[in-house]
């Protein structure tokens, strides 16, 4: 017999239905390679499996390259890139210029912002797997 919980090889994603998830995901930064190097961003995960909804959002996922700063409420975010996908795995990718709130502000606290979909009529959800992150040292 089946569960209705997800497994955890699914992924990070919204169980909820009718609810998207936001994920504020933190990037780490050290001497080694501090994330005002990073020239390289993956975003992976699965988009749940839509059955053409009147609403066109369930295939939408969103994600964005963000930076806060320690004494205050404000941060800085790149405009978002979104992939249109149902049920297949997915892959967002930053590069470079596309990273400019890392290399603007070498002193605040990355992060990435991913908006997950909500689950689908049928309760499939979209994930999120992972993020890789590479650059010069």
């Amino acid at each position: 017999m089946g569960s209705s919980h997800p497994s955890q090889t699914e992924g990070i994603g919204s169980r909820t239905p009718h609810n998207a998830v936001e994920l504020f995901c933190p990037i780490p930064s050290d001497p080694i390679l501090p994330h005002s190097k990073i020239t390289f961003v993956e975003i992976r995960g699965k988009a749940s499996l839509c059955h053409v909804p009147p609403d066109r959002s369930c295939f939408v996922i969103l994600a964005f390259i963000c930076v806060s700063f320690a004494n205050s409420a404000d941060g800085k975010c790149t405009d978002f890139k979104k992939i249109e996908a149902s049920g297949d795995n997915y892959v967002i990718e930053f590069k470079d210029g596309e990273l400019w709130p890392w290399l603007l502000y070498p002193f605040g606290y990355p992060y990435v912002h991913v908006r997950l979909t909500p689950p689908s009529l049928d309760g499939d959800t979209s994930t999120l797997r992972g993020i890789t992150v590479s650059g010069i040292r």
